[in-house]
């Protein structure tokens, strides 16, 4: 069958309300950026009555390209690609005024885009899903139109049981994406890998595809390959949720890392892959959806998402060294794990994270919170380092880019409708100079599963300001399944 992909035109809506919440505006700390959305901050889009949201963003040296869908009040979702410029207007020379929307055959469908990525020719591959059980990758110009060079008709789709939730791309050009197997026990990771020209490599795993299971298969699930990265030297490195949803309930982070032909890398955890949770002072699990990961130049890798320990809703962080043990220079306790309190919700399971300067800023909710590198809260970007964004209502972030110093862009939806902001940070505190020479954090150990930290007694709280989560679920029917594009299924 022919897929055909065509553009439709749409119209950025700029808030006409105060900017962020006061918890944002504080003096020194982050804020809005004025100097974008026509002084508001943000923007949102509609297009002629659709539900819209982004799960995906990347800068570019121009503008920041989002992707996500767009869902018709009838009929199947379809991906969306949409440009801004720097004062976040629609860049009216991609795609047709600044929107690229798919028109698959609605037959196969959904159709959506979960994550992107920037080639070094400048080309955007998006990625996503086609139908309920395939990859989809798909590669537009600079300037949004469909590449037919790439793949079959400029994309190309994968079975592997589910649809992409990441990509990323190794030195040589080859295109890796992250997603999940429905059809097994335990639903494995998955990890699939592309040749520059969008043609599945069988050179890697097994006929293009590896699985990975790390964990206990009739007690947990993964909920897909949400984080993935790779380093200099080709290694991929990727992370996501384990639901354990048929025991106790709490889910934990699984994070593994290949080799640059797709197999698990025996030197990292234990055998491959390390399992992280964290624990209540009773000894509980907390609930915890990891849904965003970083991967540092020294190969750690840290990954986050907000979560609802019994002391109320928290931004919950681990890290791990480049061993994939747990970081002893990372947390207040010294094992590798930092909890924020005060987050706006505790049960989202799509978030963005992004790191600079070793500072690593995060946003889950309507939650946005920075950790300095030891993993202490940035009381100069946020009283707890952290702030609920009020304005507009019932955000939800899904990605966070860092364009340039001091800048941080956000995407995702506001209610029913795409959503995009940039916030002005502050600067990166100088560090004091020790007093005393520092005494050497404890070694911990991790096998498989690691051993869970205990949370502080106190901590604060928060609304849910998620309603519009829900109105998207309805939209898409047949997507049921991907609870990493959504909320948490109950």
């Amino acid at each position: 069958m022919r897929r055909s992909l065509v553009v439709l035109l749409a119209s950025a809506v700029v808030a006409a309300s105060a900017p962020a919440s006061a918890e944002a505006k504080q003096d020194g700390g982050v804020r809005p950026d004025t100097s974008f959305g026509n002084g508001f901050g943000y923007v949102t889009l509609e297009l002629s009555g659709q539900m819209t949201y982004a799960s995906a963003a990347i800068a570019t040296s121009d503008g920041i390209v989002v992707a996500g869908q767009a869902i018709p009040p009838s009929g199947n979702g379809q991906v969306l690609v949409a440009k801004y410029d720097s004062t976040g207007q629609l860049d009216a020379g991609f795609a047709t005024q600044g929107i690229y929307l798919s028109t698959l055959p609605s037959a196969d469908g959904s159709f959506l885009a979960t994550a992107l990525a920037q080639d070094a020719g400048g080309n955007l591959l998006v990625a996503g899903g086609y139908g309920q059980g395939s990859v989809l990758v798909l590669r537009l110009t600079a300037d949004g139109q469909l590449d037919s060079t790439f793949g079959t008709d400029g994309l190309t789709t994968i079975p592997v049981g589910s649809i992409a939730n990441s990509i990323a791309i190794q030195p040589d050009g080859r295109i890796v994406v992250g997603a999940s197997d429905l059809n097994e026990a335990g639903r494995p990771m998955v990890v699939a890998r592309l040749t520059p020209s969008g043609a599945v490599d069988p050179s890697f795993g097994t006929n293009g595809v590896t699985e990975i299971l790390f964990w206990d298969s009739l007690r947990a699930s993964s909920g897909g390959v949400t984080g993935l990265a790779v380093t200099a030297s080709g290694q991929i490195v990727g992370s996501g949720h384990l639901d354990y949803i048929g025991g106790d309930g709490h889910g934990s982070a699984g994070v593994f890392r290949l080799t640059p032909s797709g197999q698990l890398d025996p030197g990292y955890g234990t055998g491959g892959g390390v399992e992280v949770a964290f624990t209540n002072p009773d000894g509980s699990f907390v609930q915890w959806f990891p849904c965003a990961m970083t991967l540092d130049a020294d190969g750690r890798a840290t990954v986050t998402a907000d979560g609802s320990p019994a002391a109320g809703n928290a931004i919950l962080t681990t890290r791990l060294t480049a061993a994939g043990v747990l970081d002893p220079s990372f947390g207040t306790a010294g094992d590798g794990r930092a909890v924020i309190p005060g987050a706006s919700s505790g049960e989202d399971t799509t978030c963005g994270a992004a790191a600079s300067e070793g500072l690593f800023t995060i946003g889950a909710g309507a939650s946005f919170a920075q950790l300095l590198p030891d993993g202490t809260p940035n009381a100069n970007f946020a009283p707890g380092g952290i702030t609920n964004i009020g304005t507009p209502a019932n955000v939800g972030i899904a990605a966070v880019v860092l364009p340039t110093p001091g800048s941080a862009v956000l995407a995702g939806f506001a209610g029913t409708v795409l959503y995009v902001s940039r916030f002005v940070l502050p600067a990166p505190p100088v560090p004091a100079a020790p007093l005393t020479p520092a005494t050497p954090a404890a070694a911990v150990t991790t096998t498989t599963r690691a051993v869970p930290a205990t949370l502080p007694a106190t901590g604060g709280g928060g609304g849910r300001p998620l309603a519009g989560v829900a109105l998207v679920l309805i939209g898409l029917g047949a997507l049921a399944l991907l609870v990493t594009a959504t909320r948490r299924r109950t």
